[in-house]
């Protein structure tokens, strides 16, 4: 049995790249699979610092592909923690364990995604690690790429259908997370995403001219909202946004009735989400001082903001839900402040608010 200095001598070979100082160690008779006092082996140190040559010749030399650390960790989870690819692919192709999870239950794919190496979250996928594998707290690699604002992991992982709003254990969905961390793109990526959804949504129906039609008319509203230009003004028109969403909503479920469809359900679900993504990534605008700052525009937008306000609550305020109420109210208080105009009280026009 060897001793740890001899242990030692092996990984710390492995973990400077040496392919001759592995060869001349094993060639003294040390384990491939030995232990150092700390747990590691020399696969694992090989494949943390990326020395593809060395991961190579330690498996031609029987090393053991799956052993873990006391937490549950891996050689390839290693590898894909600190983006190293070409180890990545050799431990891969050598039968390593894609889907063997830590002691938190993470896997290779949402170590990759945690980190944002979006070169290794693709290789995996195309090797068929499972997307929508949870965690111990219910967190799956797109809700942990989302929360670390890992944009480029995200847009892989969307491309590759992981659910959007597959939550954790306490209910929070990746765009909840997202929002909650303050990643902007990431939000404005999965509001994105909905696009499609919607389509998918108006397909269920089939190609009847009515729907179809419906679904044209919820696309051709929304691209109005869609893009980084004057989001104040898209914010301060939610109502109406809502207010459309809403008859979308009601006209679409009653063509369906109407045709004796069964899938009025996920027009509904789709719509009201779409409907619910804006809420929350207006909270997310709204929560950032320095963007909100930008977007003030002058005295003739501020204006306009608090006229679209007022238009909105008029209108659509009997279909507007508490969130939505608390949105708008926070537009006006924001630009109240930025304009430093002396207000009283609250505007009559926003007494609605008080008896959702």
């Amino acid at each position: 049995m060897e001793n740890d200095k001899e242990v030692q001598t092996l990984i710390k070979a492995a973990r400077s790249g040496s392919v001759q100082s592995v060869k001349q160690a094993l060639k003294f008779g040390i384990d491939v699979d030995a232990h150092s006092s700390d747990n590691w082996t020399a696969l694992i140190a090989a494949s943390q610092k990326g020395h593809t040559d060395v991961v190579e010749l330690l498996l031609a030399n029987k090393a053991s592909v799956n052993t873990q650390l006391p937490d549950g960790t891996t050689a390839l989870c290693i590898a894909c923690q600190y983006g190293r690819v070409g180890a990545v692919r050799v431990l891969l192709a050598s039968g390593a364990a894609i889907e063997l999870a830590d002691d938190l239950g993470f896997t290779a794919l949402m170590v990759a995604s945690q980190y944002g190496h979006t070169d290794v979250v693709e290789l995996l996928l195309a090797n068929k690690a499972s997307v929508q594998t949870q965690c111990l707290n219910g967190a799956t690699a797109l809700y942990i790429a989302c929360q670390y604002g890992r944009v480029g992991a995200v847009r892989v992982l969307l491309a590759s259908g992981a659910a959007i709003e597959l939550a954790d254990d306490l209910g929070f969905t990746a765009l909840m997370v997202a929002s909650q961390y303050g990643h902007t793109d990431v939000v404005e990526l999965l509001l994105a995403n909905k696009a499609s959804k919607l389509k998918e949504a108006s397909k269920m129906a089939g190609n009847h001219t009515a729907i179809t039609g419906c679904w044209r008319g919820v696309k051709e509203q929304l691209l109005v909202y869609e893009g980084e230009s004057r989001l104040l003004i898209k914010l301060a028109d939610i109502a109406r946004v809502a207010g459309f969403l809403k008859r979308a909503t009601n006209t679409a479920l009653g063509i369906l009735n109407l045709l004796g469809s069964s899938d009025g359900i996920s027009w509904h679900q789709v719509l009201d989400r779409e409907r619910e993504d804006r809420i929350v990534f207006f909270e997310t605008l709204l929560a950032d001082d320095e963007r909100m700052a930008r977007e003030m525009g002058d005295e003739q937008q501020q204006l306009e903001v608090l006229t679209r306000l007022k238009h909105g609550l008029e209108r659509f305020g009997d279909v507007l839900n508490p969130r939505e109420l608390d949105v708008m109210s926070a537009v006006f208080d924001a630009v109240v402040r930025y304009a430093e105009v002396v207000a009283a009280a609250v505007p009559q026009w926003f007494a609605i608010s008080e008896t959702e």
